[in-house]
């Protein structure tokens, strides 16, 4: 299910200020700036509640820097042991299976190499797109393990891990 064209999730994506603000903010800087008679950088970050290096910043910032503010630079995502199966997550989520059932699975296939931790992690953070799923909790899991005999009994009787078409990494 991982493909180069689509991706399915949205983990760790921090919230971001609105360029144009931003850019609304340095123009009025820049102005402060020439009203000034006495011109010092404490000054321009006292009146904005700016550090000095940031109203320097502001202040001698070109109009074409300002402009670039409208792209912000995406940066490359850290390559994690999780990448591979992020989408098989998001898609058995999407088919409706358990938290445990997913976790279980993904354990049980040969060529997962990470920690059971991060798939609990994983797990967790994909589930709050969902808002009607329940959120899955390491306690509960500590609980269904010693449930189980097997991972085998964990997933259940009749459940083919295969059948999901997701779990070969690309």
């Amino acid at each position: 299910m991982t493909t180069k064209n689509a991706t399915f999730h949205q983990i760790n994506t921090k919230p971001r200020h609105s360029p144009v603000k931003k850019q609304l903010l340095i123009r009025q800087v820049q102005e402060y700036w020439e009203g000034l008679d006495k011109k010092t950088m404490q000054n321009v970050a006292e009146a904005f509640g700016l550090s000095p290096p940031t109203a320097k910043k502001y202040i001698h910032m070109t109009e074409t820097e300002i402009h670039g503010l409208d792209a912000p630079v995406n940066y490359k995502k850290r390559a994690s042991s999780m990448n591979d199966w992020l989408n098989a997550i998001f898609k058995m989520m999407l088919d409706g299976q358990e938290s445990e059932t997913i976790y279980y699975c993904i354990l049980s296939q040969p060529e997962f190499r990470g920690k059971a931790g991060l798939v609990e992690k994983y797990i967790y953070l994909i589930g709050k797109n969902f808002p009607d799923r329940p959120a899955f909790h390491n306690n509960y899991l500590t609980q269904c393990e010693k449930s189980y005999s097997s991972k085998k009994d964990a997933i259940g009787i009749g459940i083919d891990a295969h059948q999901f078409g997701c779990w070969q990494p690309q």
